[in-house]
């Protein structure tokens, strides 16, 4: 421990007094009750660390930092990753929280990828992380027919091995009407069978039965594939509002402009969701 400490200390001591701010607690790290896991990077570049408060059950909290000659290559993120892991295999950990410093643009970037946004002030973001996951939390999928739960699994892996955005905490559930953004159930008047849902109560409602929406604006293809494409447009909205940043967005909007899009439902959108909805169908399109 004493040997760790002093190499922790050290890339600690290299930062900036701008950036030791968040790197909890405070240079206090050696024999601290509250210390929960601690990993170096290979050659000392950088370390991760865990805490747990005993007034704050069920959630864990994440402090990163990266030697100054090696950050911007990466260390930052795969150090997160790994306190992610090790989180997972705990039953006492629900979620991490991660505070970042509104200048530190890498780590406001690195917090925008693997959790949602939590609480923002003027200087400063917390995200919040799920560690239970696909795996770990019956939850997510045990609303959903056999055959959804295979697709949902397999573009949320697409999401993020091709956007470097885990999703994995969403959860899903069959359902016979479509809800709104608030979670609450869409009346009667709703004349168009829906395909999906996204709510920001990070929960997303598909239709129990896919052939509905399809026969409505008369799909051609599979029903997997269009189910997929459903599943990868809602999640898409999860990215948008949670995940991606404003240079993100430009970057797929400049690319909206170059694609023709054939989706019959973006004819229906009000032209103040046309953007978040084309950004969706954009990213659903590049994972099929």
């Amino acid at each position: 421990m004493s040997n760790n400490f002093n190499k922790v200390l050290k890339i600690y001591n290299s930062l900036p007094k701008a950036q030791q701010l968040l790197v909890a607690p405070r240079g206090r790290f050696i024999d601290s009750p509250n210390l929960l896991y601690r990993l170096l990077a290979n050659k000392d570049k950088g370390f991760v660390e865990l805490y747990k408060l005993p007034s704050e059950k069920n959630k864990a909290f994440l402090t990163v930092a990266v030697s100054p000659d090696s950050q911007g290559k990466g260390v930052g993120k795969q150090l997160v990753q790994k306190a992610i892991e090790e989180a997972k295999l705990r039953k006492d950990i629900n979620s991490i929280i991660y505070k970042v410093d509104n200048n530190n643009i890498a780590s406001s970037k690195l917090g925008a990828s693997v959790g949602t946004l939590k609480n923002k002030t003027p200087d400063f973001t917390e995200y919040e992380i799920d560690t239970a996951g696909l795996e770990n939390n019956k939850t997510v999928l045990d609303k959903v027919s056999p055959e959804k739960r295979a697709l949902i699994k397999r573009i949320i892996e697409a999401y993020k091995d091709k956007y470097d955005t885990d999703l994995s905490y969403m959860k899903f559930e069959d359902s016979p009407v479509a809800y709104f953004n608030n979670g609450k159930k869409v009346g009667d008047d709703f004349n168009l069978p829906f395909g999906g849902s996204w709510t920001k109560k990070k929960k997303i409602y598909l239709n129990e039965n896919m052939d509905e929406p399809m026969k409505a604006f008369n799909i051609k293809e599979d029903k997997d594939t269009f189910t997929s494409r459903i599943i990868a447009h809602e999640l898409a909205h999860e990215l948008y509002n949670n995940h991606a940043t404003d240079a993100f967005k430009s970057e797929i909007a400049d690319l909206i402009k170059t694609k023709k899009f054939t989706t019959p439902y973006l004819k229906t959108v009000n032209k103040d969701k046309l953007e978040e909805e084309a950004f969706a169908e954009y990213l659903a399109d590049s994972l099929l």
